[in-house]
């Protein structure tokens, strides 16, 4: 897996090498599974957050030092390269990686770096064509620039000579299987097929599509016409358009001034991997110069003058052209204000009958209005009407059902009359007569002698076989509930009786096998709380009395 990193100033062509590696097989790289980030927003990110300056404002290479970038940006760089694990070849270009060219280094050992540079004219002709190149930036300030950037470069590449290649855009567009073997054998991987001739075509026609294409076929539009309202040959033209003698003579001499530019290009040549293989170029003389200039100027005159006379001609026919829209004009406006009058009469004539119209729908409005009430009137009639049968109807029912239950109420009188029981009385007898309270009148009875003490269980035995005998279970049954009796408060005076509690302790403790064991002791205690309940009720009659 390899992946290779082209940097180069932006106006070193390095989209050629780009182009080349494409067409051989380099893949782009996939951004980010995460953040979904390419390499060029990666680089971006950093130089945001380390406040690197813009490229084309530095004038100085100690600003291109590499930043020292913090691990915790590594993260983001790892996940990129998760993302191209299956990719075997795969780049990019970024002139702006100039500034984490250390960072990308560290992040990933297969990374190799290709180091792209141009000669220093190439800053200069492009100062027009650029649209990144303020118009603002000198020719010094440009100048300066390039030396900066490249001293940056080369400074990199020596010393990192084994993870890198410094190649000539220049001879990759005039050879490019000079890059491809080194590249070759510097990955120790082979790319596609050669195809010279087609490759080296296509790298010469994308030098232009590279630096903003659009613009410049803006301009090669605007400069044909220029040279057809001119009336000057395209052929001709092309001399003050294109790049010239001169135009390439003043820029070596600008560079002249330079030495420490032309210096460093030397050494660029001298280290790189593919250099620039210089041919023999003819040295004009500066009077061959001052010809070529005349005739440009000369060239110049004539299109400016072509281009008044142009511009003159233009300016006739548009009068001409003027004049009779006049005419035309003022033809049409007669016709309009003949129609305004026309249309005048005709308006009046609709404004009576909008009136008109206007009235009629007033008395249609009014007729409807009317109808609509009286339907409300017959509707809410209706409703009345339907209202009232329905309370009608369920009055009837009401008192069909009032009827009904009147007449069951009757029956039921009568049934109850004829089932009504006498009055029962004699609660307190029915106590007194019950087995609980003789048990215990015989033990008040017996407890005045010692004797009658002695005999008092044989005296319960007795009263309770005497009882059983005289009343029965079933004529228990057959009794009525006290409850029903007209004097069953009676009922309850007699069961605060001695004899009434002490009979029922008897009942109570019996059920219990050790009951007749403590039954002496309970009795001893509800003979006391009788006597206590009895001395405070006398002691509350007395003081009411009092």
């Amino acid at each position: 897996m390899n992946r290779l990193v082209i940097v180069g100033h932006p106006s070193s062509n390095y989209q050629i090498v780009e182009e080349l590696l494409h067409q051989r097989g380099m893949n782009s790289l996939c951004p980010s599974k995460r953040d979904n980030l390419s390499p060029q927003d990666i680089t971006q990110t950093l130089r945001k957050a380390y406040q690197s300056p813009d490229i084309y404002t530095v004038t100085d290479s100690a600003d291109f030092e590499p930043l020292h970038v913090s691990t915790v940006w590594n993260g983001i760089a790892l996940d990129l390269m998760l993302s191209n694990l299956n990719q075997k070849l795969c780049g990019w270009s970024d002139p702006n990686a100039i500034h984490t060219l250390e960072y990308w280094k560290s992040v990933d050992e297969n990374i190799t770096f290709i180091l792209i540079y141009d000669h220093p004219k190439s800053i200069l002709t492009n100062y027009f064509s650029d649209q990144n190149i303020s118009s603002n930036y000198t020719s010094e300030h440009l100048i300066k620039n390039w030396l900066a950037y490249n001293t940056a470069l080369l400074h990199f590449f020596l010393n990192n000579r084994g993870r890198c290649l410094l190649v000539s855009s220049e001879q990759v567009k005039r050879n490019a299987e000079d890059c491809i073997q080194q590249l070759q054998h510097k990955l120790k991987l082979k790319f596609g097929l050669s195809f010279s001739n087609t490759i080296n075509h296509s790298l010469e026609q994308s030098v232009n599509d590279f630096k903003t294409a659009e613009a410049s076929i803006t301009l090669e539009k605007e400069h044909q016409e220029i040279m057809s309202l001119s009336g000057i040959d395209i052929g001709t033209g092309d001399i003050i358009f294109k790049q010239s003698e001169t135009e390439e003579y003043l820029i070596f001499n600008v560079l002249n001034d330079y030495p420490d530019c032309k210096e460093l290009y030397f050494e660029l040549q001298s280290n790189a991997n593919t250099p620039l293989r210089v041919l023999e170029k003819e040295n004009y003389k500066p009077s061959f110069i001052w010809e070529t200039f005349i005739k440009q100027r000369q060239i110049t005159l004539d299109i400016v003058n072509g281009l008044y006379q142009s511009s003159k001609k233009i300016i006739l026919d548009n009068e001409l052209h003027t004049s009779k829209q006049l005419n035309a004009y003022q033809a049409i406006l007669k016709e309009l204000s003949d129609s305004k009058e026309e249309l005048i009469q005709y308006d009046l004539i609709i404004k009576n009958k909008t009136i008109q119209v206007q009235e009629l729908e007033c008395a249609i409005e009014n007729f409807e209005s009317l109808l609509k009430k009286e339907q409300n009137k017959n509707e809410l009639q209706q409703q009345r009407l339907e209202k009232l049968s329905c309370e009608k109807e369920l009055l009837l029912n009401q008192l069909h059902l009032v009827q009904q239950k009147l007449e069951q109420y009757f029956i039921d009188n009568q049934r109850l009359e004829k089932k009504q029981l006498p009055e029962l009385y004699g609660a307190a007898e029915r106590i007194t007569q019950d087995i609980g309270y003789r048990l215990g009148a015989v033990m008040v009875s017996r407890s005045k002698t010692f004797l009658g003490l002695i005999s008092i269980p044989f005296a319960l035995i007795s009263e309770w076989r005497t009882w059983k005998k005289k009343y029965d279970s079933e004529y228990q049954v057959s009794l009525p509930s006290i409850f029903l009796y007209a004097d069953k408060h009676e009922a309850e005076r007699v069961k605060k009786h001695l004899s009434y509690q002490l009979g029922k302790l008897i009942i109570n403790q019996n059920h219990f096998p050790l009951g007749l064991i403590s039954l002496p002791f309970s009795i001893y205690r509800t003979i006391r709380q009788f006597k206590r309940t009895k001395n405070n009720s006398q002691v509350g009659v007395k003081y009411c009395g009092k």
